[in-house]
């Protein structure tokens, strides 16, 4: 894709830009990603049509890079999560503004990079590439860090009162990646992948009982809440 501030067009020689989608009921919302200004799409006829939903970036933005990454919901307010931090609709993605109270400001000058959602309840809990875990029992209005790592997470899921975050390696670090578990709503974080063969983890998702993780090199499914994995 070849992406301009409000357009995206096919071009052979561009990587395609990702993209995420959630429902409200009655809009389909796209994010797009890895794009000269990632973008949020509103669509109310089923994807046939779709508008601009109009998130603003920061005016001091200087590196145009910015990405949405994934999207969750609490209470009817749309959550958007992007490199530069949390972004919010309260009125189906009409309007968007940013969310960041209690998320530090990095290097790059913005918050951090917000990899994926996960809710527990009215509990949002988010992940960043670098800088923990944070915890929004507010509908987003303030944020607080319940992991203070700096593993590169990728990816959330929950089931029952478990919450799983997956971890990336680093570079020359094997043991910074992998799977965690918080079984105290995010107070507390161990390793969840004893029997995981493979710990750079880049994708995680929950199906009931099942928890499946996506790796360099297989997809592993566990039943018993990481305990065992078996490579699938």
């Amino acid at each position: 894709l070849m992406c301009s501030d409000s357009i995206c067009v096919t071009n052979g020689l561009y990587l395609a830009a990702p993209i995420t989608f959630i429902s409200d009921g009655k809009h389909l919302l796209a994010g797009v990603g890895i794009c000269y200004r990632g973008a949020i799409f509103r669509s109310s006829d089923n994807g046939i049509t779709w508008s601009d939903a109009g998130i603003s970036w920061p005016e001091n933005d200087s590196d145009h890079a910015e990405d949405i990454n994934c999207f969750s919901m609490v209470n009817g307010n749309i959550f958007a999560g992007t490199n530069h931090g949390v972004f919010v609709s309260t009125d189906e993605g009409s309007n968007w503004h940013a969310d960041n109270g209690g998320l530090p400001i990095i290097y790059t000058g913005h918050p951090p990079n917000i990899s994926d959602f996960s809710r527990m309840g009215t509990t949002l809990f988010a992940a960043t590439e670098g800088f923990g875990i944070f915890q929004s029992t507010n509908g987003g209005a303030s944020w607080t860090q319940v992991n203070t790592t700096n593993y590169t997470f990728m990816g959330l899921a929950t089931i029952g009162a478990n919450i799983f975050a997956a971890a990336y390696n680093d570079v020359g670090k094997p043991s910074t990646g992998g799977v965690f578990i918080s079984t105290d709503n995010g107070d507390s974080w161990q390793h969840d992948d004893v029997d995981l063969p493979d710990h750079g983890v880049g994708s995680i998702y929950a199906s009931g009982s099942y928890l499946f993780v996506g790796t360099e090199t297989a997809i592993f499914a566990s039943s018993d809440l990481g305990a065992t994995w078996l490579n699938i």
